[in-house]
């Protein structure tokens, strides 16, 4: 396929990417995602050069072309350098050195455009994860990886795709710093084990490819880099828990334990009082831990709702139920008395799940199943059976504006109504939701819901 260059486009057309692995921002606000280029990615660095020196001739941001917008694959870093320029009220804490600065008012650029995401992805994970022109780090290509897996895609199918990336190396990272996460270390530390910026996972990666720390914490890996452990959950949290923490406070680096010597004498005099009771019966795996947030501001005090407001997510009145399906009915009960307010993270995560079980029912009622159906063992994803039903394939459901809800769910990523954002919620460790991100899901989904849940005979 085509890469096609095309100059003097201007950077006031071109998005930065919401989907950039170095961007853990989920807002839609683009200042925001510049702001964040410059505070945590040095984007100031690339004005300097652009006063210094201009545009280089043989740089093109990639892009693709996205929801009717030109969306930077690659250069969201230059992207935002260029608009701070031009708008240095964007980054009010840089504000004044740019504008001390000559500027050399570019205003437009040239660009390559790619012909889809998958395969700028690819470009970019050469790029970034073998050839190195400008690294990431180790745990934030870690990352890279785990962006993938929340998309869906299996262990083998990432290896299948990144051929001569070390997947395996990457995944056992991404298992062993949640497992990180998920000590009860103390409250100071707790943020700078979070941080998968600066978190210092090589010193960490030392430690657990060691045989005999291995030994000592009771765990081992299989070939795609999953941890499995030997014994109780407690006991192996004993001396994980240590290590972590003085990883964290700096008493463990690489220059004072870099050799396998090193390790041995940490785990004979350090680690003496933490060690593991390998003896006792039990075994885990990552999943059978919970990460531990870092402390939380106070809660804000709770929205009180008028008593019109259901404290469900609907009245039956609303949205009677017609299927002769018990198993959908139960869940249906649930969603209609649970407490949203009290129970934010169950009611989006069960909403996801019903959302998905309803469409498979209703597309087998409607003979359209067979349409989308792919593989014989699986059920089709929710993303395929969503995009089925906003499409002109789908002849059951005729509403032309119910349609492009469904768009929008699938599309504005960045939205608390997304399928993006209650993916997130099944599969993200890390993210949470509030009730207005489930009645906002709910109120985008529940003209869907009344045709799914009451079908044409």
């Amino acid at each position: 396929m085509d890469w096609p260059i095309e100059d003097n486009i201007s950077i006031v057309d071109l998005n930065l990417d919401q989907h950039n692995i170095r961007t853990p921002i989920s807002e839609k606000d683009q200042n925001a995602l510049i702001r964040d280029m410059f505070a945590n990615e040095d984007a100031y660095e690339i004005v300097k050069s652009y006063v210094q020196n201009g545009v280089f001739p043989d740089e093109f941001p990639i892009v693709i072309k996205e929801n009717g917008q030109m969306i930077i694959i690659e250069g969201n870093r230059r992207l935002a350098a260029l608009k701070a320029l031009n708008v240095p009220s964007i980054v009010s804490a840089w504000e004044k050195k740019i504008k001390s600065l000559r500027n050399p008012k570019i205003t437009k650029i040239k660009v390559v455009f790619a012909p889809s995401r998958d395969a700028a992805i690819k470009h970019i994970a050469n790029k970034h994860t073998i050839n190195y022109r400008r690294p990431w780090k180790p745990l934030r290509q870690a990352y890279f990886y785990k962006s993938q897996l929340d998309d869906g895609k299996s262990i083998e199918e990432i290896i299948n795709e990144f051929p001569g990336h070390n997947v395996p190396r990457f995944y056992k990272m991404i298992e062993m710093h949640h497992l990180a996460k998920s000590m009860n270390i103390h409250e100071s530390l707790v943020s700078k084990v979070h941080d998968d910026r600066n978190f210092p996972i090589t010193t960490l990666e030392r430690f657990y490819n060691d045989k005999a720390v291995a030994e000592f914490l009771g765990i081992e890996f299989d070939l795609f880099g999953t941890v499995r452990g030997k014994a109780p959950e407690n006991e192996f949290e004993k001396g994980y828990k240590r290590i972590i923490e003085d990883i964290a406070i700096g008493k463990i680096d690489s220059r004072s334990h870099n050799k396998a010597t090193e390790r041995a004498a940490y785990l004979k005099k350090s680690l003496a009082k933490h060690k593991p009771n390998l003896r006792k019966i039990g075994s885990f795996s990552s999943s059978d831990f919970k990460e531990i947030p870092p402390h939380k501001k106070a809660a804000k005090k709770k929205r009180v709702y008028s008593k019109k407001h259901p404290k469900g997510l609907f009245y039956q009145s609303d949205l009677p139920f017609r299927l002769s399906s018990t198993s959908l009915r139960l869940i249906y009960d649930e969603l209609k008395d649970i407490d949203v307010e009290s129970f934010p993270n169950a009611t989006h995560d069960l909403l996801r799940s019903f959302l998905e079980c309803a469409l498979v029912f209703y597309l087998k009622y409607t003979d359209e199943y067979n349409l989308i159906k792919k593989d014989m063992r699986h059920n089709p994803k929710l993303s395929e059976m969503l995009n089925f039903i906003s499409s002109n394939k789908c002849t059951s459901i005729d509403d032309d504006s119910l349609k492009q809800a469904v768009k929008q769910v699938l599309s504005s990523w960045g939205d608390s109504y997304s399928l993006a954002r209650m993916n997130m919620i099944n599969h993200n460790e890390n993210w949470t939701s509030s009730g207005k991100d489930v009645r906002s899901a709910w109120g985008k989904i529940e003209g869907l819901f009344k045709i799914l849940l009451n079908p044409d005979k």
